[in-house]
């Protein structure tokens, strides 16, 4: 008699070093274990490629099962154990598969997966002493532990930090590890300010970067490096001969009759907000009108013509015509809201 409790185990991606099995037999030799396919990643406990028990006895078969580094969700891979007593075989199917695209990833607070890093300005467009806003990412992993360091050497092309600009603090030489499993980490690059080791237009002076890099381990050991970047860059936004009404981010747009307004932007932008003012006392300077002819052009669909948003709902429209570097706003009283 051979009793085996599973003759077939499907595992997620997820380290398991004691994979415990239960089996029976009667046969005076008792059982011997050893993997037939799939041993270049499936082994015993202790990292063996044989196992064994005794007869009579109940007995376990324990596996150890290393983590599965895969970034696509649902690939899998097969390994078979075959057990044999006497005169007996039983095989165990094991297949292990991938359930989350990723061994790491880097998240916003909204859980938006931060495929290109970090973005700062290098300087506050409010005030070139004034600091920057801090930014923070979430670093989720499901290996073991992770141990986190900045990238290299320091240099004035490099993001510059001052005490408490980066929380938890990373060094560039030593890495600090994590086991956690979510990691928030709070950034604050310096501004470009007088003194800080840069001369116009030359290097750090307009573009600066650095990266986090993150060592991943499983039980055993290491099994890969992933780099975060973090990157500082001049942003420009603005509205020809508008000036900003509450910071350099947003813009108060009054309207009249028909009007163009050209905007320079080197970033990405939407249309937040379109309000409504004294619709109830209307004299024609602070409404938005209701009437359907009412438009606001606000990019190009090479497929289906413009882009319109006809009363905050987004539509298409085939017959306008717009150049691709100016936003049309027509016959509207009342103020566009324009954030970035």
């Amino acid at each position: 008699m051979l009793g085996v409790g599973e003759s077939e185990i499907a595992v997620t991606q997820y380290q398991n070093n004691s994979y415990a099995i239960d089996v029976f037999t009667d046969s005076p030799g008792g059982w011997k274990a050893t993997i037939t396919a799939g041993s270049d990643w499936l082994k015993f406990e202790g990292g063996a490629d044989a196992a064994s028990g005794v007869a009579n006895d109940d007995t376990q078969l324990k596996l150890k099962i290393p983590y599965f580094n895969n970034e696509n969700i649902g690939v899998g891979r097969k390994a078979t154990v075959t057990l044999t007593a006497g005169r007996l075989t039983h095989n165990i199917e094991v297949t292990q598969y991938t359930i989350d695209p990723g061994i790491i990833k880097f998240v916003d607070a909204y859980g938006n997966v931060l495929e290109r890093g970090l973005f700062f300005p290098i300087r506050n467009p409010d005030g070139d002493e004034l600091p920057l806003e801090p930014q923070t990412v979430y670093v989720m992993f499901s290996v073991d532990r992770i141990e986190g360091k900045l990238y290299g050497t320091g240099g004035v092309n490099m993001v510059q930090y001052n005490a408490g600009g980066l929380i938890p603090q990373l060094d560039r030489p030593n890495a600090i590890p994590f086991s956690e499993r979510v990691q928030a980490f709070t950034i604050q690059p310096n501004p470009r300010r007088a003194g800080d080791g840069t001369v116009e237009d030359g290097a750090g002076w307009w573009w600066r970067w650095d990266f986090m890099l993150f060592d991943l381990y499983d039980k055993e050991g290491y099994l890969t490096q992933v780099q975060f970047p973090i990157n500082q860059g001049e942003l420009e936004f603005s509205l020809r001969y508008l000036s900003t009404t509450v910071n350099s981010r947003t813009y108060k747009v009054n309207l009249g009759a028909e009007q163009y307004l050209q905007l320079f932007v080197n970033n990405n932008w939407e249309i937040m907000d379109i309000e409504e003012l004294n619709i109830t006392n209307d004299d024609g300077t602070g409404l938005i009108r209701t009437d359907s002819d009412n438009d606001v052009i606000i990019g190009k669909d090479t497929d289906h013509g413009f882009k319109v948003l006809y009363n905050g709902n987004l539509n298409c429209c085939d017959d306008k015509y717009i150049n691709s570097h100016i936003n049309r706003i027509k016959e509207w009283s009342g103020g566009l809201i324009i954030k970035i």
